[in-house]
């Protein structure tokens, strides 16, 4: 969110060129939890005790709905009012709808300039689709234990890991290669994005002595490393190190969560829990419209000529965000959670009843 005031602050202030760094950092550590909280359901998987199906109707109803309802919006925003601005936020706009629909649109491409926040959401998508098919497919044969599916989980995310990082390595030899549109938000290259936080869990479970011994420490060290590195890619920007830099700081920025499996924070005051828990809670609607909707909504109304103006527009900016994210949540994001049990329950009748 924060980095995103670029496109109207930066004529005027450079905050920005010391938060990007950050922000990718914490991109990977989004990817990482997303892996982390998905690891338990893909062991069940394994092991047999989930159905494939029941944790993907859990998955794309928790994202697909409302990622379609602002896909639309969006297009219709674009259509008659983005489309025919000369802002160059809209300059060489040109993609296809089908793709969004189908989380292709960059798969294998850098993503389109049409609603380009959320590219991280294709990465999601796919991960939640291909993760699960490996522990139902081949990794069947060595699942049919809860043991033997955390091994398996923690060979998959590992292979993803390896497979991936090889082919990044192969494609950063590329000289006119922007490392940020070609490489970090490219769906086919990022398909370990997730598989760090699988790992991390299937260490967990195997190893929990050592990592509720260490936690602190992990993170401290995978923070502080992960950040290192990300403000290093600033002043060193060679091939070798665009092929490693989306291996290591997911490596290393994850061990940051077993510091927060193994703590409580009820000792937290209560309006700082109730701030973390709403925000969390309304952080994919965040995610939804927090750009192409609202903030280039908002700067076809009014665009800052100056820093004061700048910082203003950002108070009122997120103002926003948090209202629209908090009504958006309320009105169709947690009705659709509300009917995931129901609609899993529904495909498995309609599934039983079609093979019967």
């Amino acid at each position: 969110m924060f980095n995103h005031i670029n496109n109207y602050i930066s004529d005027y202030s450079t905050v920005c060129k010391y938060t990007f760094p950050v922000g990718y950092v914490a991109q990977d550590l989004f990817f990482g939890l997303s892996g982390f909280l998905i690891a338990k359901r893909l062991a069940d998987i394994g092991s047999g005790e989930l159905p494939l199906f029941t944790f993907l109707i859990y998955r794309w109803v928790r994202t697909v709905p409302l990622f379609y309802v602002f896909l639309i919006i969006n297009y219709l925003l674009y259509t008659f009012l983005y489309s025919s601005s000369n802002d160059r936020l809209f300059a060489n706009t040109s993609f296809s709808l089908t793709d969004y629909f189908l989380f292709i649109q960059n798969f294998i491409d850098q993503h389109p300039i049409f609603y380009p926040e959320i590219w991280p959401v294709a990465i999601e998508e796919w991960c939640f689709f291909l993760y699960p098919l490996f522990l139902t497919g081949p990794g069947k044969l060595f699942t049919n234990t809860s043991k033997n599916a955390i091994n398996m989980l923690l060979m998959t995310g590992l292979s993803f890991i390896v497979v991936m990082s090889i082919v990044r390595g192969i494609r950063c030899y590329d000289p006119l290669l922007n490392i940020d549109w070609n490489i970090r938000k490219v769906v086919a290259l990022r398909l370990d994005a997730l598989a760090y936080g699988v790992v991390v869990y299937a260490l967990i479970e195997k190893f929990p002595v050592f990592f509720k011994r260490y936690a602190n420490w992990l993170a401290i060290f995978g923070a502080t490393s992960a950040l290192f590195i990300s403000f290093a890619e600033r002043i060193a920007p060679d091939p070798l190190f665009n092929a490693t830099i989306f291996t290591l700081i997911p490596t290393l920025i994850v061990f940051v969560l077993p510091f927060f499996n193994f703590h409580s924070f009820e000792s937290l005051p209560r309006w700082w829990k109730a701030i973390i828990s709403h925000f969390s809670l309304v952080s994919y609607s965040v995610l939804l419209i927090h750009l192409y909707f609202l903030q280039f909504l908002m700067l076809q109304v009014f665009k800052p000529a100056s820093l004061t103006e700048s910082i203003l527009f950002t108070m009122v900016y997120f103002s926003l965000i948090l209202i629209i994210s908090t009504w958006v949540y309320n009105t169709l994001e947690r009705p659709l959670i509300n009917m995931r049990a129901k609609a899993s329950e529904k495909f498995l009748k309609l599934k039983a009843a079609f093979f019967k």
